[in-house]
Formats: C-alpha cells, structure tokens, sequence
C-alpha cells in the first residue's frame, strides 16, 4: 500500500536513497552520494514524501517539494514491477501538474516518464556533479497520444479553422483546402502522428519524423492554454539531429512559438505550395539544433 511516509520509515527510506543512486547513477562517484545523505535526509524530513510498503517493508517511495518531484526509489528486487507507476499515479492524483529533472545517462528513467506522459521541457547541467540533465514536466488537463483513425474528424475540424487562420496572416485565404484534401495531398500519414487532449477532448496534433516538424495545430478555441508548446516539445524528443519546420511569412504566432523553444531562421525560400501549386508562397525554414548530439 502506499501511505506517507513516518519518522520510523526513515532509516528504510535513506537505504533506498542511496543504494538506488549508486547503481542507478554509476557515472557518478558513490563519495558524492554518500555526502549528501545527511542533508537529503533532513530534507526528507520536511517534503512531502510517500512510501510503498508490502508486509511492514518499504520497497518504494517517491518524495514532492512543491510540484518538483525530487525522486522515485525501488527496490532493486522489485522493480519493474509497477511499483513506480503506482506512487507517480498517486502523486498525479494529488497535483495537477510537476516537473522533474533526470540525468540524460539515465535513459532507464527517461524512458519511464515518458512513458507515464511527461516531456523534456529543457535541457541543462547540474552544477554540483557536472552533468547533462533534462527537465521534464507533465500537465494534468494535456495528455498526448498517438492518433487514432476516429480521430480523423477531429483533427479537419482543428487544422481546417487553424488554417486559414494562417493563411489569412500571410495573404493566402484564397490557397486553403480542407484537411480531407490535404492530408493525402501532402502525405500527412507518411509522418508520426499525435493527438493532444486537453481534459480529454482532442484540441491539437503534431506530425513529424526524426528531422522534421510537418504538421502543428491547435483547435482555435483551446489557444493560449500549452497545447501547442507541449506538443511542439512532444516531438522534439524523438529527434535524432536538428529539428527543422517551415512557417509561411507573416505567421508571427508560430514564429514566436518556435522562437520561444530555441528555434531560429536560417533561411528564407519561396515556391509553390505543396498540395496546392496554384499558388506561390514565402517561408521562413526555422532550425533548432538537438542538444543531444551537442553534449
């Protein structure tokens, strides 16, 4: 059962701390550990920490600072076992949104939180050991998955009020078409696709592949709420080097989107637009370089 965590539970918990950072952590010096014990345990005398007990002995327990969750801790002989997705459902039941940071050695973790619908917001160093670590957070109204067939009709009505929007910023009413036209015409499905649900109704997609960023648009009614952001970063993660997307010229919306997530301009062009050559357009091609070939 998981309950919180009592001052009898501590000798138990600090075990976990400091035997899961070890081996989970090897690229760090075991002395590093092993001399932030003592303060990590004062800490934890003070957060909001849960344990998972099984007949009177702590295998898991996971400890809240705010919405920063400092950390997730198994027993070794029992992972893999669900205990971990069971504290961070019982967390997520009592938070509406957190954040995290992980070690980018730790793809174990990442993998993990990915999974349990968090994403990589940021990417930095930890100071104190000098490592590459990402931040990760996750929303509990934005919940992103992979597109379903009977989300088609959906995702017309998103993309087709969105876009002409778009096109009316860039002097192109007359160029939209429908999204039951365009996703064959401009091979939509050729790319991963995924869906963003806000309080479980479907109010964005993304499609993309490892270099590229095809398709992003927001139902018009859920602006402004992170759909767009989450699922622009969403994508980001699979990428395998820099993530480029093109943006028609007097699209400042999603010229400061992209800007705000590390994206800059490289180059300017103009052609005829795919899907509909009748018509010629400027684009701005916007980069952003992927900070896991640079590190």
């Amino acid at each position: 059962m998981i309950r919180e965590i009592k001052l009898s539970d501590i000798e138990q918990v600090m075990q976990l701390w400091l035997e899961g950072n070890m081996e989970t952590h090897s690229f760090i010096s075991a002395g590093y550990w092993k001399s932030n014990a003592p303060s990590v345990q004062e800490q934890l005398l003070q957060a909001e920490v849960y344990v998972y007990e099984e007949n009177s002995i702590i295998q898991g327990f996971a400890g809240m600072q705010g919405n920063y969750l400092a950390g997730i801790f198994i027993e070794r002989s029992v992972r893999s076992m669900g205990i971990g997705k069971q504290l961070l459902d019982h967390i997520k039941g009592i938070h509406s949104s957190l954040c995290l940071k992980v070690y980018q050695e730790n793809r174990r973790a990442i993998m993990f939180y990915q999974r349990e619908g968090l994403i990589i917001t940021n990417e930095g160093m930890d100071e104190d050991t000098g490592h590459h670590e990402y931040t990760m957070t996750w929303d509990q109204h934005i919940h992103i998955r992979p597109y379903q067939d009977a989300d088609f009709a959906y995702i017309c009505r998103i993309h087709d009020s969105a876009r002409q929007n778009e096109l009316a910023l860039s002097g192109l009413a007359d160029a939209f078409l429908p999204l039951s036209i365009a996703a064959k015409q401009e091979g939509l499905f050729a790319y991963h696709v995924y869906v963003a649900e806000y309080d479980g109704i479907v109010s964005g997609f993304v499609a993309f592949s490892e270099n590229e960023i095809a398709w992003l648009y927001v139902d018009i009614n859920y602006s402004r709420r992170g759909i767009g952001t989450n699922l622009l970063r969403y994508a980001m993660q699979f990428a395998e080097d820099e993530v480029s997307i093109e943006v028609l010229v007097g699209n400042m919306p999603a010229i400061m989107l992209y800007s705000s997530l590390g994206f800059v301009i490289e180059e300017t062009l103009s052609g005829k637009m795919p899907g509909n050559e009748d018509f010629s357009v400027t684009v701005h091609v916007m980069k952003r370089p992927n900070a896991k070939k640079q590190n």
